[in-house]
């Protein structure tokens, strides 16, 4: 399903920063991988593979992927990607004293500013890291990653796909209904059908018996 693979590349655009976090600091270990410009690169170019796949799937998961379409209010679709009061978007406010800010957020705008903030990530990298003197937890965009992908904008998808699947149930079970009552209907047509088609039937044998048997009534003339 497309909420899994978006939770899937989210989760792996986190992994990516958080690396890209460690090369830019140093902290690596041999065993894992080394702080060279090679990895770095690497790195770089799966994180911009996941936000692309992130992109057209959460594009398509609330706009339509073949046409457009609403999600409408069941199972509580609308309230996950378009309320303000289900989640709680952190934002990394980088001023002279930085700080954290919560407000109310839904999964629309939070996907997208994880998608503009790995993307933001993946251009400026290098401008970054001198930028923050290689400590990209200095980053707003850094911290926005950090702070929402893992935790609430997964599970703003989790519980989409929860929504979807029983809307798909209620379809399908809705579809069975119509197909029994079809079934139902067809067969009280067939029924009456049959028994129509019965009495013409038994009305054509009655009437070739009276025909044969009133040859023997008729009186001979002449």
């Amino acid at each position: 399903d497309a909420c899994g693979s978006a939770s899937e590349h989210l989760q792996h655009i986190a992994v990516g920063a958080r690396k890209l976090s460690n090369l830019a600091a140093g902290r690596t270990d041999p065993a894992l991988y080394n702080a060279t410009d090679v990895e770095v690169q690497e790195t770089l170019a799966r994180l911009h593979e996941d936000l692309t796949h992130l992109e057209g799937l959460h594009q398509g998961l609330y706009l339509g992927f073949s046409k457009l379409r609403s999600l409408g209010d069941e199972y509580a679709l609308k309230e996950i990607w378009q309320g303000m009061q289900r989640y709680k978007e952190v934002q990394y406010i980088d001023t002279r004293v930085p700080h954290e800010e919560e407000e109310g957020s839904n999964l629309w705008l939070m996907g997208n500013r994880v998608i503009a903030s790995a993307r933001e990530l993946y251009s400026n990298y290098h401008k970054i890291v001198n930028t923050t003197g290689g400590d990209l937890t200095l980053s707003r965009e850094w911290q926005y990653i950090q702070d929402n992908a893992p935790d609430t904008v997964t599970a703003g998808y989790r519980h989409s796909l929860d929504g979807m699947v029983q809307r798909t149930y209620a379809s399908v079970l809705s579809l069975r209904n119509l197909g029994i009552a079809l079934l139902v209907v067809e067969g009280g047509a067939l029924g009456a059908a049959t028994v129509v088609w019965s009495w013409v039937l038994l009305a054509r044998v009655a009437a070739a018996r009276r025909a044969l048997f009133a040859v023997f009534l008729v009186i001979p003339t002449g």
